[in-house]
């Protein structure tokens, strides 16, 4: 997988002078472009527009101190950039400073990724993260719920579910106690990922859905099975720990289908040993 990850980087660098497309990316790697681009998150901390943009900033700091002749305007097309105003605009946001004073000051810059892993990731992954996952397979559900479209950085679990919540209770047919978010139906929205969110519970029949509500088979689908435990604003390191560290090193490979996130009745979001499990469907590499 790494091998793979790597390549993608490779593809991006010897493309930083033209337009790059989330899909292209993914394609060198030969993943989904979903999956690449979460997994890309994980081990960078940045999405992949915001990686590109990065390179390309830091390629014309060094190509400004190195080359006293190229304008900038020439400099902000061979790095991307479609006018010297955007691209003026986009390496003062990035080093505090303008390039053409930048150039002036002489002094060498670089772009400072952060430790993958500081010292509260190290802490969740101790104490609060079940590193090695359960291999299982789930047998296929009926749910029925609500659904919204996102791209990644708009989505809010606590919004969503706050919606949901008060409707659970009077669904027809539920079947236990248990609500069920769902990751599906990626698409490319732009440069980013969007998909579809499901706040859902399980049913045994689709009679009677409530108006505004929609309905939905899961098929039986193996899965690793994370234990996720404290506060839901820390999902995102448990995350971080699936996609940039376990799924890479493990021998399995992601599928594409539904991802689930399972929470237990009174579910509270803010306690520090509140638990929810997510599943993320895998199977055994070739």
């Amino acid at each position: 997988m790494l091998e793979r990850f790597y390549k993608a980087v490779s593809y991006i660098e010897r493309n930083l002078d033209r337009p790059i497309r989330l899909n292209e990316v993914a394609a060198a790697a030969n993943y989904s472009p979903y999956h690449f681009s979460r997994m890309f998150k994980a081990m960078t901390a940045d999405s992949v527009t915001e990686y590109v943009r990065r390179r390309r900033l830091t390629v014309a700091a060094d190509r400004l101190l190195a080359d006293g002749e190229v304008s900038l305007m020439q400099l902000a097309l061979d790095v991307g950039f479609e006018s010297q105003e955007s691209f003026t605009k986009a390496f003062k946001g990035m080093f505090n400073v303008t390039p053409g004073n930048y150039r002036k000051n002489k002094d060498p810059m670089r772009l400072l990724y952060r430790d993958p892993y500081g010292h509260s990731e190290h802490i969740h992954l101790s104490y609060q993260l079940e590193k090695e996952p359960k291999i299982i397979t789930r047998p296929g559900m009926k749910v029925v719920g609500m659904a919204h479209n996102f791209v990644d950085r708009d989505l809010s679990l606590k919004e969503v579910w706050s919606g949901f919540k008060p409707e659970m209770e009077g669904v027809p047919n539920r079947v236990g106690k248990l609500g069920f978010g769902i990751y599906e139906a990626y698409y490319e929205a732009g440069e980013e990922v969007g998909f579809t969110y499901w706040c859902a519970v399980e049913v045994n029949n689709f009679d009677d859905v409530l108006e505004g509500f929609q309905a939905r088979e899961i098929p039986e689908q193996q899965y690793a099975v994370f234990l996720h435990r404290g506060p839901l604003p820390n999902l995102h390191k448990t995350l971080k720990y699936i996609w940039g560290s376990w799924l890479p090193k493990s021998k399995y490979e992601y599928v594409s289908s539904p991802e689930l996130e399972i929470y237990p009745a009174n579910y509270v979001a803010t306690e520090k040993d509140a638990e929810l499990q997510l599943y993320i469907p895998v199977s055994l590499q070739p």
